[in-house]
C-alpha cells in the first residue's frame, strides 16, 4: 500500500508555503515563525484572537510582497447573526499595514473573504475555498475564523457540530496537500481553577492542529496578553510568555468582551455574495 505521506513529499509541499512573523514578538518567541504546511489553533479572549488574526494577515501579505511570492489569502468568516459576528476590521488592517510601510490597498485587495451565515452555508463555502486552494499554484494562507459560532444557538447546535467537523477536516486535508498555512480560531471554555481552559468546539480542532495556543488578557496591564502554547511538534509545552498589542481596536471596553461583535464592523466590507474582497 502506498503511504499517505513521505518525508520527501512533506518537504516538497512545505517549500510551497511561506514563513513569516505573526507580528507579535511574544508569540514569535514561543512559536517561531508562522509556516506553510502547518495548522494553528488560536483560542481564548475574542478581541485578542481577532487582533492576532489581523496581524497574521497583514504580515503574511507583507512578507509575500517583499519576497515577490504569490500568496493566496482566504478569510472564512462564520457569522451567526443571532449570536456571533466576526467581520474583518478594516481600520485595524489599515493601521497595521501603514505601520509596516505597506499600502493598505495591497492588503485589502489581497484578502479573499468568504462569509458563511449558516451551518449548511459553512460547508458550501469551505467546498468553494477548497477548490480555489487546489487550483492555485501559489502559497496559501487560510483563516477559518471561529467556525464554532453555530454551536452557541439551540437553533443550529446539532447541525453546527456536523458542519464544524466537515469544514475543518476538509480544509485541513486540502491544506496538507497544498502546503498551506491554516489558522483556526475559537473561544475558550470556562476556566477551572488555575488550569488553562480548553477550546470550544470539536476535538478535531485540538488534535489535528499542529500548534495550539491560548490567549488571555492580563488584568491591570492595558495591552498585556498572556500567551500559553499548549501543543507544538518540536517545542516544550505547555510554555507561556507575554505579548503586547497595540492598535485602534485595543481598548478597555473591547478587552473584556467574550468575542468581538458589532464594535468591529467599521469602514465597510465587501458583501458581494459568497466570495468577495474587502
Amino acid at each position: 500500500m502506498k503511504p499517505f505521506n513521505t518525508a520527501r513529499s512533506l518537504l516538497a509541499r512545505g517549500g510551497r508555503g511561506l514563513r513569516f512573523s505573526s507580528g507579535l514578538d511574544g508569540i514569535d518567541r514561543l512559536l517561531g515563525f508562522i509556516e506553510g504546511g502547518m495548522s494553528y489553533l488560536f483560542y481564548g479572549d475574542g478581541s485578542a484572537v481577532s487582533h492576532l488574526v489581523h496581524s497574521i494577515l497583514v504580515n503574511g501579505l507583507r512578507t509575500a510582497l517583499i519576497s515577490s511570492v504569490d500568496l493566496l489569502v482566504i478569510y472564512i468568516n462564520s457569522t451567526d447573526y443571532y449570536s456571533k459576528r466576526n467581520p474583518l476590521d478594516v481600520d485595524l488592517l489599515g493601521f497595521m499595514s501603514k505601520r509596516l510601510n505597506v499600502s493598505p490597498h495591497a492588503i485589502f485587495s489581497g484578502v479573499q473573504v468568504y462569509a458563511a451565515y449558516s451551518p449548511a452555508r459553512q460547508e458550501e463555502i469551505v467546498l468553494q475555498a477548497s477548490e480555489t486552494i487546489r487550483n492555485s499554484n501559489s502559497a496559501c494562507l487560510v483563516v477559518l475564523h471561529d467556525p464554532t459560532c453555530f454551536l452557541y444557538s439551540e437553533r443550529t447546535r446539532v447541525t453546527g457540530f456536523k458542519s464544524l467537523n466537515h469544514a475543518f477536516v476538509r480544509l485541513w486535508q486540502v491544506g496538507q496537500e497544498a502546503g498551506a498555512t491554516l489558522i483556526t480560531t475559537s473561544p475558550s471554555r470556562p476556566s477551572v481553577g488555575r488550569s488553562t481552559p480548553g477550546s470550544v468546539g470539536s476535538h478535531y480542532l485540538k488534535h489535528m492542529s499542529t500548534v495550539v495556543v491560548h490567549l488571555e488578557w492580563i488584568d491591570g496591564i492595558h495591552t498585556g496578553l498572556k500567551v500559553t502554547m499548549m501543543k507544538h511538534p518540536s517545542r516544550s509545552t505547555p510554555s507561556s510568555g507575554l505579548a503586547h498589542l497595540d492598535g485602534p481596536s485595543v481598548s478597555a471596553e473591547l478587552k473584556h468582551e467574550a468575542w468581538p461583535e458589532e464594535r468591529l464592523v467599521s469602514g465597510g466590507m465587501a458583501r458581494g455574495g459568497a466570495n468577495g474582497r474587502i
